[in-house]
């Protein structure tokens, strides 16, 4: 009865049939819930399983990253190496044609030189034969003075002679007459280690230098002043051997600088603050270099001295075309000093240099100059240090001397207050009276 309840009661839609066929649908969804539950789990296994695989791999990869990170850096060594060599092969192959070019120019000169040697022999020979008839010539104006005395008066006579023999002697020591500066103390007596006499450079008819003549004498510092123009750099360049004088003769040391130059370049040095190093290479490559070029011996340790000495040590690894204007004179002057020079040309070594490196600069001058007793020819347009550094002083105009004397001798010579008022009125008038 109670079957066919249930039956009567599913099929006329009774509310426990409902729930009956709801509950069993429930059943099975729950049935297949738990099916694809157990599918989750299943993928969700696989997913830690993939996940822990790609864990693997991500550490793999960061390995193999650090890896390529240590070869790229020893790669960027490598390159920066290879910059470094390529940057000191540049410069050793650019300082070797330089040299190249500097050998040519000294061939040049040499054959130069060997022209110009028989000429002042030539010379020579001239004024030989031109003495004697000065002297034939005052022999006849004697006689003709004592035929006038015999004819005059004895006294007229003697008068007469004395003075066509003084004649002829002034005529012989001045043909032009003694300069006005020639300087009426008593000679120095020490060693004359550079000397030009009637040096002469021509440029295209214009003469940088006109007859110019002096002594250097060794413990000396002479300064060689002048407005832009006047000829210094000429005159320091023929010194050098860098250009030929038109005319004149060059000494150092007592030898020709024609005959004996390469002797002498072995005790001269030079320093310029228009003339820089090889920029490309270090302070020490440099210095090293020019040592091994003058043969210092334990060049090693004369640079490390000179450094010290003109407070650059801390340069030592300094590219030098980095440097400061101040740093690269004083870099220059270790330079200059390497070799021990007994003949020293520094041409404005303090220009662009602030007062306290321009004094120490002046300091070190004087220092090496006094303990070493060598000759230095300084230019400058810093009166302060010709006043301070230079002995003597020579004044050049239009490639003339117009005064020469010791900085105080000039002033006075001139009534002015300084040696800078001097220069100025030089420079602007070039008036030889003082």
């Amino acid at each position: 009865m109670g079957a066919q309840s249930s039956h009567a009661a599913k099929e006329q839609g009774h509310p426990v049939a409902e729930a009956f066929s709801l509950c069993t649908w429930t059943v099975q969804l729950a049935g297949s819930a738990v099916k694809v539950a157990g599918s989750a789990v299943e993928v969700a296994g696989s997913a830690v399983k993939v996940a822990d695989s790609a864990v693997k791999v991500a550490d793999s990869a960061v390995k193999v990253a650090g890896s390529a990170v240590e070869v790229a850096g020893s790669a960027v060594k490598v390159a920066d190496s290879a910059v470094q060599l390529a940057g000191q092969a540049a410069g050793w192959a650019k300082l070797g044609a330089e040299w190249a070019k500097l050998s040519a120019e000294w061939a040049k000169l040499g054959a130069e030189w060997a022209k110009l040697g028989a000429e002042p022999a030539k010379l020579g020979a001239e004024w030989a034969k031109l003495g004697a008839e000065w002297a034939k010539f005052g022999a006849e104006w004697a006689k003709l003075g004592a035929s006038w005395g015999r004819a005059l008066a004895p006294a007229r006579a003697a008068s007469v002679g004395r003075g066509c023999f003084s004649f002829h002697r002034r005529a012989l020591l001045f043909p032009r007459g003694p300069p006005f500066w020639a300087p009426m103390s008593s000679p120095d007596t020490r060693e004359v280690i550079l000397e030009a006499r009637e040096l002469t450079r021509e440029f295209d008819g214009v003469r940088a230098l006109d007859k110019f003549s002096f002594q250097l004498h060794r413990g000396e510092v002479l300064g060689l002043l002048g407005a832009n123009g006047a000829g210094k750099t000429t005159a320091m360049n023929c010194m050098l051997g860098l250009t030929l004088p038109t005319s004149g003769d060059l000494f150092a040391f007592g030898k020709s600088l024609e005959a004996n130059r390469i002797e002498i370049l072995k005790k001269t040095n030079f320093s310029s603050a228009y003339v820089s190093l090889p920029g490309n290479l270090k302070v020490w490559q440099n210095l090293t270099v020019f040592a091994q070029i003058y043969g210092v011996p334990n060049g090693k340790r004369k640079i490390a001295e000179l450094m010290e000495l003109l407070e650059v040590s801390h340069l030592k690894d300094r590219v030098t075309g980095q440097l400061s204007a101040g740093e690269s004179t004083r870099v220059n002057l270790c330079k200059a000093f390497l070799n021990d020079p007994e003949l020293l040309m520094l041409d404005e070594p303090t220009a662009s240099l602030d007062p306290d490196i321009a004094d120490k600069v002046r300091k070190v001058v004087r220092r090496v100059q006094s303990e070493r007793n060598i000759g230095i020819l300084y230019t400058s347009h810093n009166m302060r240090d010709i006043e301070e550094v230079c002995d003597r002083v020579i004044f050049l105009h239009n490639g003339k001397i117009v005064a020469e004397g010791t900085p105080d001798q000039i002033v006075a010579k001139f009534s002015e207050n300084s040696l800078e008022d001097v220069f100025i009125k030089i420079a602007r008038s070039g008036d030889l009276e003082a």
